[in-house]
């Protein structure tokens, strides 16, 4: 297979369009109007497209994964997880100090500076941080519309699935998906670097 050939694999795969593939891959304009279908027909062609496919396929379930992940992140992390017990009290985690998980959770932090005065010199002795939260409410409900959770046939117009839902039954949920974004991998799935 040449490289002109190459091209039209890779812009096909991205136009699903055999005319504008074999133009965008450089074939004439004669050629890309009239004949361009014979280069679904070659073989080396097929194999790549399928290659191409099978490629964007895994992208696009591992891109769904990540939008579950993060919205699952934003959903379940609790404000108690950004702190940390120094002495007999307790104080904010530094950013570095966060999980993957909570800090997809973080939509901004906010520093403050600690200066206390030394021999008349103001000298930045620590920071104190404050998180951000993206909205948890949001993130619940996106997740229930993926997992089908709270859909109401008769009053489709409601914008929040869950507004009718018992607290027992909401907690459940809760738990449930805690449980899911908690779950060892199994041998073959992907983590997290």
């Amino acid at each position: 297979m040449n490289g002109r050939m190459m091209a039209f694999c890779a812009q096909y795969a991205v136009l699903r369009n055999t005319q504008q593939a074999a133009l965008a891959a450089g074939y004439s304009q004669s050629y890309a109007r009239h004949e361009s279908y014979r280069l679904l027909k070659h073989p080396d062609v097929q194999e790549q497209l399928r290659y191409l496919m099978e490629r964007r396929n895994e992208l696009a379930v591992l891109d769904a994964a990540t939008v579950v992940n993060e919205l699952g992140a934003m959903a379940m992390v609790r404000p108690d997880e950004f702190l940390k017990l120094e002495g007999d009290h307790w104080v904010g985690k530094e950013p570095s100090e966060l999980t993957e998980r909570q800090r997809a959770s973080v939509k901004d932090i906010i520093i403050q500076d600690i200066h206390e005065k030394v021999d008349g010199r103001r000298i930045l002795v620590g920071q104190k941080f404050r998180y951000v939260m993206h909205d948890k409410a949001t993130a619940l409900m996106k997740l229930g519309e993926h997992f089908g959770v709270g859909k109401d046939p008769d009053n489709a117009n409601r914008k929040n699935p869950f507004e009718r839902m018992p607290q027992a039954q909401l907690e459940q949920i809760a738990s449930m998906m805690q449980g899911a974004l908690e779950a060892p991998i199994a041998e073959g799935e992907f983590e997290d670097a």
